[in-house]
């Protein structure tokens, strides 16, 4: 994890708040369980505002595995899966997240979290997304993301100059809108966190909860959803897999990203 000058952890979780997110640790173990009808305001409350901006062809574990971490984390969180259209969210795997609010009648929140795509240019090229990170990025007291969700932060111009992460596989697409590219699986700067690909968010979504309530209370989290990962295979990225399958996978991925950007289908 890479980290600079300039983050600023939040208050730590009180011993009340840490039983109240024990209380309600099983009820959030399923999204669904915790996705009100859409509604155009935040529910009543004093808990952190977390939007989650979603879009049609996100990849569904960039917006389930943090909203799971910080749904438990704290319990007075109040949560929202936001879109530019109201209504069921089609994942890339065919998996539909329910929209709890729209972009246009949700004005901001205390910390975004932007969900990527195997495709993101649709995504990009949808301007109610941009411009709603545009004015509401620069407010917020968290501004994150997952995967390639960082190239919405960048093309929003809020990540002109800062060091920030992305899916491997996009990493000149982020480079080439202003950010200071890393590699690393986690990089905070100032307020912003980005995450790497896809299960890097579930790593983000500790760091961000430790920064908002403590990091007793990111520990706790952690053990309730018994993250430890112990992966049978070393082959978390390219360069770990056998040389002719790593070449294939990113000649592969170049054709994907080429033909994403201009509009033309190809499967991973």
């Amino acid at each position: 994890m890479a980290e600079f000058d300039g983050f600023l952890p939040g208050p730590r979780l009180s011993r009340r708040l840490l039983l109240r997110s024990t209380a309600v640790a099983a009820g959030a173990l399923t999204l669904a369980a915790t996705v009100p009808a859409p509604r155009s305001s935040w529910p009543d409350g004093e808990g952190v505002r977390i939007a989650f901006l979603g879009f049609t062809g996100m990849t569904v574990l960039d917006l389930v595995g943090p909203w799971q971490v910080l749904r438990i984390a704290d319990g007075t969180a109040r949560l929202h899966v936001l879109a530019a259209d109201s209504g069921l969210i089609r994942s890339d795997s065919a998996m539909g997240v329910e929209a709890t609010a729209t972009l246009a009648g949700t004005p901001g929140a205390d910390v975004i979290v932007v969900a990527g795509a195997a495709n993101p240019f649709p995504a990009l090229r949808d301007r109610r997304n941009i411009d709603w990170l545009r004015e509401h990025g620069p407010k917020a007291r968290y501004l994150t993301s997952v995967c390639t969700g960082s190239l919405l932060l960048a093309e929003a111009g809020l990540l002109n100059g800062v060091p920030a992460t992305t899916h491997w596989a996009f990493r000149e697409e982020l480079a080439a809108r202003g950010a200071h590219l890393s590699t690393e699986r986690v990089v905070r700067h100032g307020n912003v966190i980005t995450a790497a690909g896809v299960s890097a968010g579930m790593d983000m979504a500790l760091h961000l909860a430790a920064a908002l309530w403590g990091q007793e209370a990111a520990m706790r989290a952690q053990a309730l959803i018994e993250y430890a990962p112990e992966p049978p295979f070393a082959a978390g990225h390219p360069e770990q897999l056998p040389p002719a399958l790593g070449a294939a996978l990113r000649e592969s991925m170049r054709t994907h990203v080429a033909k994403a950007r201009h509009g033309q289908p190809h499967g991973l």
